[in-house]
């Protein structure tokens, strides 16, 4: 794999992680407006999403890590492809 398609690769991970990450912030919003708003059965239902897609995004962040060892190690050892 050449360094120019681990970076592409590794960008395209940043992206998608800071995504999932605006949603979370955005969905842990609403939740507490539901919880504030007294409106227990969404905050019931959408509290296991939540967890769920926190769990994603500290999966993709572990994925990232991996991908960047791997790249800096293809660096190193000078193995492009």
């Amino acid at each position: 794999m050449k360094i120019t398609k681990w970076s592409y690769e590794l960008n395209r991970l940043y992206q998608t992680r800071s995504e999932l990450q605006i949603a979370l912030a955005l969905a842990k919003q609403s939740v507490a407006r539901w919880d504030q708003a007294g409106d227990f059965l969404l905050v019931i239902e959408f509290s296991p999403q939540i967890e769920q897609l926190t769990l994603y995004v500290s999966e993709l962040s572990d994925l990232i890590a991996s991908t960047e060892a791997l790249h800096q190690a293809a660096i190193l050892t000078g193995n492009y492809e």
